[in-house]
């Protein structure tokens, strides 16, 4: 019961966050990244379907990809590890 609220909490605030970040591609004054990838946070954790949504949208999807690959590459260079291909650049 406890896991269900928290997975709909989640994703309340996952769509709120997506619509604002929506409401900030239209409007230059308020950004737009901050909302979109809180609402990628809220929504790897409610479903496996909501966060490949937001991932293949066809407007930001491609921008969360970016975002996702770069935090899986800082998060194995903490690790020690190299992400493919980076040996090349690093010669």
């Amino acid at each position: 019961m406890i896991a269900r609220m928290k997975k709909l909490i989640y994703l309340i605030a996952g769509l709120v966050c997506l619509a604002i970040g929506i409401i900030g591609m239209l409007i230059p004054v308020m950004p737009m990244s901050p909302f979109v990838l809180l609402s990628a946070y809220f929504f790897a954790r409610t479903s496996r379907r909501f966060d490949d949504w937001v991932h293949n949208h066809r407007i930001f999807g491609r921008h969360m990809r970016k975002v996702s690959d770069k935090i899986t590459a800082f998060k194995n260079n903490l690790r020690g590890k190299m992400p493919e291909g980076s040996e090349k650049s690093l010669e």
